[in-house]
């Protein structure tokens, strides 16, 4: 009996390490592939308008820079497309790339979103567009309450230095924005307006979570500019899935062999009999 419920603590013992270490890791690629297939049907949405349908939703665009100030949730008709996606943000340098949704979104703390009243990075007028997310999203149930995630999002935003570059694209438009500032920040700066040229093409990122908020502002530039970056940045090594697993497996296995020791030290201990010479 001794023998099984020490099994059964090793076994119980591997199975919680493995849940630790396993379901951020599975559950963040699962919400990645999510992210890319909403990317794909949004670009798809976008490549199948036809030239009047794009020049109209451009046109409505420009309208919203007019005076993006007075602009409210429902200004974004016309401009989201599917599921209220209206965009993709991609982050070279550390491989992240997120839909962008209309600002107002139910559920947008988890969301990348635009942050409405700000220009949209997209069209020919200048403009500063602000995009907010969170550095991570908490998992539901007994996992978030055990602090782990269900999927990373801007967690390694942090990563990015001056230099680095953030990508728009939107309809069938593709902006490059060079970072110039990199900023951690507190609550009541993240609130506070943010005061920019609006002739100037810029984009402002702002990634707020529980261990720090960061602000990230950028500038576009030229596309034919970003070449050497985006060439340096696509030959970057970015540790692939397995790599990962093995990386997050190893130390559960030495934890499962280590209590797998220790579980047949017990089994194997030895106990003396009653001494028979001994008189009572």
């Amino acid at each position: 009996m001794k023998r099984a419920l020490g099994y059964l603590a090793a076994l119980a013992a591997i199975a919680a390490v493995l849940f630790f270490l396993l379901f951020p890791l599975l559950s963040d690629q699962a919400a990645q592939r999510a992210a890319r297939q909403q990317i794909s049907d949004y670009l798809s949405w976008a490549d199948a308008l036809s030239a009047e349908e794009t020049e109209e939703r451009l046109a409505k665009a420009e309208a919203y820079h007019a005076a993006p100030a007075d602009r409210g949730r429902e200004e974004y008709s016309g401009i989201a497309g599917p599921s209220q996606v209206m965009g993709a943000l991609e982050l070279p340098k550390i491989g992240a790339a997120l839909p962008i949704y209309a600002g107002g979104i139910e559920g947008q703390a988890r969301l990348l979103t635009h942050q409405t009243g700000t220009a949209l990075p997209v069209g020919e007028t200048g403009g500063h567009a602000v995009l907010t997310g969170p550095d991570g999203v908490p998992a539901d149930g007994l996992a978030g309450r055990l602090g782990l995630l269900s999927a990373r999002m801007l967690r390694d935003a942090e990563r990015l230095a001056v230099g680095d570059l953030m990508i728009v694209r939107m309809l069938k438009d593709t902006r490059v924005y060079r970072v110039e500032s990199v900023q951690v920040i507190s609550q009541a700066a993240e609130a506070a307006p943010l005061k920019a040229d609006a002739e100037e093409k810029t984009l402002t990122l702002l990634v707020h979570g529980e261990r720090q908020r960061l602000r990230l502002q950028g500038r576009m530039i030229p596309i034919r500019d970003a070449a050497a970056d985006l060439a340096a940045a696509d030959g970057a090594e970015v540790a692939p899935a397995w790599q990962s697993a093995l990386v997050l497996g190893l130390p559960v296995f030495l934890a499962g062999a280590v209590i797998l020791l220790i579980a047949e030290a017990f089994r194997g201990r030895r106990y003396r009999l009653p001494d028979g010479n001994k008189k009572g």
